[in-house]
């Protein structure tokens, strides 16, 4: 089974290793600790990654025997449901907070409003504010942003995603109706977890070593080192 690296705050080293030199105090509140808390709520991302992956198996025991459980069927959608929104909320906040730090960076002013405060406002085509960081990984946020979408707010989609295959690994999938308007047809969207898991990786890694290392100098001048 894969799982998301994120870590535990067990004690004072780790907590010393981990935390980025960035600008604490802040208007929105002490960066140090929302990044901290952030990557531990990521860590126990992996719990529900773990329970998809053991109901799945069950589902498909169960499959394979010719039984069948609505019960593991729920409780697979249960654990969709969490997971999904989870991720979307805990990016959109990664997200803001980048947006802070980068804005704070050139003369040590805060924003008065977080205006890139999600993944979606971060996508949306007249948003002409760009990160090199984000940008490498438009395909992952992309697909946070689209099946969180269908689980948050498409009333089509939760009964829909009862539905269940037969491969050993997790499938988490979605579907969106925009605004719930009959007029915008059903999208499908889908993640195979294994692959995302990868894929965000990949991502939290570009993310963490870039709050560790682009935002000294703004650190000791707005910290007072």
């Amino acid at each position: 089974m894969k799982s998301i690296r994120g870590f535990t705050i067990d004690d004072y080293t780790l907590y010393n290793e981990e935390v980025p030199i960035i600008p604490l105090k802040s208007p929105f509140g002490h960066l140090g600790e929302k990044y901290i808390f952030l990557m531990y709520r990521l860590q126990y991302t992996n719990d529900t990654i773990k329970e998809l992956y053991d109901l799945n198996q069950e589902y498909v025991d169960l499959r394979k025997n010719h039984q069948y459980d609505n019960n593991i069927n729920l409780k697979i959608l249960h654990r969709v449901l969490r997971f999904s929104t989870e991720i979307k909320i805990i990016m959109d906040e990664m997200i803001s907070l980048y947006y802070i730090l980068e804005y704070n960076k050139p003369d040590g002013n805060w924003p008065k409003k977080i205006e890139i405060d999600s993944i979606g406002r971060y996508l949306e085509t007249n948003n002409n504010i760009k990160y090199k960081l984000f940008d490498k990984h438009i395909a992952t946020l992309e697909t946070i942003n689209s099946i969180g979408n269908a689980i948050k707010h498409s009333f089509v989609n939760s009964e829909i995603t009862w539905a269940r295959s037969q491969i050993k690994d997790p499938l988490l999938f979605g579907y969106y109706q925009k605004q719930n308007d009959l007029k915008n047809k059903v999208e499908f969207h889908y993640i195979e977890l294994p692959k995302f898991i990868d894929d965000f990786n990949i991502l939290l890694d570009d993310y963490r070593f870039d709050l560790k290392h682009n935002y000294k100098e703004q650190s000791y001048r707005d910290n007072n080192f």
